[in-house]
């Protein structure tokens, strides 16, 4: 079955606000008599300030009555159609006269979709907004807006009887619906559990900006999905049958923010064949992704990268590192992830990393080009042993998580002062003593050594730490609490 839907840029405008405006504009007053599209001055005259669109036997004897003469006595040149135009053939006159009008009123009660002639109206009323910039007002007389933009209750039922009508009448609501979508900016599916494929999208759709197929049952998408040229936000997460993306995915040049989170069968992403440069945020998090493509280098504007939990994960393209703008990546729960790439460049921008219970058993020495890195947890690295000397060559580093590193033994010689780092968790570990140079971490106000099993004792520098404000240790038996710095 068709879905029509409502178009995002045709909000509801108070209709009193419109009234007060057109009281306080003396450019709204009729001043325009004459049907010529310009003037010698090449600015447009319009042969009516107003265009009404109503059902007629539902409203003409009351509220419209009451709304054309409120219009009239603020002297706006209002066209409202005579009965006897309806029950002629007079439909080329009424788009004329909507053409024709600066300002368009739509007035919806609950059965207005059920006239194929009200929906002509208004298709030609949305044409002129979308190529002429028309102000359209609706009035909602008797009905609630969500009802018309998702077409529930009495618009199901009349757009259900115009899809069983004649191919005439179907042909006026496949128009309704075009010219819509292409005014749409927002689309939003979230939770449709029961659509199964998305349609192809035979025309450009610039105005579209976010397309929302969360939890749908959607497996591909189509090809097609390159001529939303305008989209900058794309979600799917949760499409638990979504296996693969088209290659055409890297022609959307404006996209900023793409999500796959949770989209549990989809197993590769495809090679990014062009520069995606606006693209921020991706998010692959509980994929069955076991690589990304090498032309990742080509998400030149990243600065979100998620693979959360992403079981299947092996490992990662060396240009990787040539993602400049990258500010977050996470990698948290890649269980089979077991190497971390070297760091052949310096990635200036990288803030945040997460490596949580992953299989990697070292950080490449190289870690030391992640120079503005500020966050580092490496918690649950049951196979961590030691760390590199360069990690207290990260200058701008403030947490650093270590917790449930349950192999590692030792905590590297700091040789160069580190004073940003303010957070210090070594939970779980089987470190047995720390080095007397932890007074180099002259910023440190968190000290978290709790379960640490075989820790014995703290070095007598760490009473030059003047920041510390809290050290957490409990739980660790052999420590020598009589040999406890002050």
């Amino acid at each position: 079955m068709p879905h029509f839907f409502f178009p995002s840029t045709f909000h509801h405008f108070p209709l009193s606000s419109f009234l007060f405006i057109a009281d306080h504009s003396p450019s709204l007053a009729s001043s325009s008599t004459s049907s010529d599209s310009s003037s010698s001055s090449g600015r447009r005259r319009w042969t009516y300030d107003v265009f009404l669109n109503f059902r007629g036997e539902d409203t003409r004897r009351s509220f419209v009555s009451h709304l054309y003469r409120a219009l009239d006595q603020k002297a706006i040149h209002t066209f409202i159609d005579a009965e006897e135009l309806r029950k002629g053939n007079h439909l080329s006159d009424l788009l004329t006269a909507i053409r024709n009008s600066r300002v368009s009123i739509v007035v919806f009660p609950p059965n207005y979709a059920s006239s194929t002639w009200c929906l002509k109206e208004l298709v030609q009323i949305l044409e002129c907004m979308d190529s002429d910039g028309q102000t359209v007002v609706p009035v909602f007389y008797d009905v609630d807006p969500s009802h018309v933009r998702k077409r529930k209750r009495s618009f199901a039922e009349a757009f259900a009887r115009h899809e069983l009508d004649s191919a005439a009448e179907m042909a006026e609501v496949q128009s309704w619906n075009i010219c819509q979508l292409k005014s749409l900016k927002d689309f939003n599916l979230v939770g449709c559990s029961n659509l199964e494929k998305f349609p192809e999208i035979s025309e450009v759709m610039e105005e579209l900006n976010w397309l929302c197929l969360d939890e749908t049952a959607i497996e591909e998408l189509p090809s097609s999905i390159s001529n939303l040229t305008g989209l900058y936000d794309l979600s799917l997460e949760g499409c638990l049958k979504l296996k693969s993306l088209p290659c055409s995915i890297c022609q959307l040049k404006s996209l900023q923010c793409f999500i796959l989170a949770g989209c549990s069968n989809l197993e590769k992403f495809p090679e990014i064949s062009e520069v995606m440069g606006e693209l921020q945020s991706l998010h692959l998090d509980e994929t069955v992704i076991e690589e990304l493509p090498s032309s990742i280098s080509n998400l030149t504007g990243l600065c979100d990268l998620s693979l959360a939990c992403c079981l299947k994960l092996k490992h990662l393209p060396c240009s990787i590192c040539q993602l400049k703008s990258l500010k977050d990546f996470n990698l948290a729960g890649c269980s089979n992830l077991e190497k971390f790439p070297e760091i052949s460049e310096v990635m200036g921008e990288l803030q945040s990393l997460r490596l949580d219970e992953t299989a990697i058993e070292e950080l490449p020495s190289s870690i030391s080009n992640l120079t503005r890195l500020c966050y580092l947890s490496l918690e649950g690295w049951l196979k961590l042993k030691r760390l590199p000397c360069s990690i207290c060559q990260l200058k701008s580093l403030q947490c650093f998580i270590l917790a449930g590193c349950s192999n590692l033994e030792k905590f590297p010689e700091i040789s160069e002062v580190m004073e940003e780092l303010n957070w210090l968790c070594l939970d779980e570990t089987a470190i047995e003593e720390l080095p007397s140079s932890i007074s180099n971490l002259t910023g440190l106000c968190y000290l978290s050594l709790e379960g640490c099993l075989k820790l014995k004792s703290l070095p007598c520098s760490i009473d030059q730490l003047k920041s510390l404000r809290y050290t957490f240790r409990s739980d660790c038996p052999n420590l020598e609490t009589q040999n406890l710095p002050n």
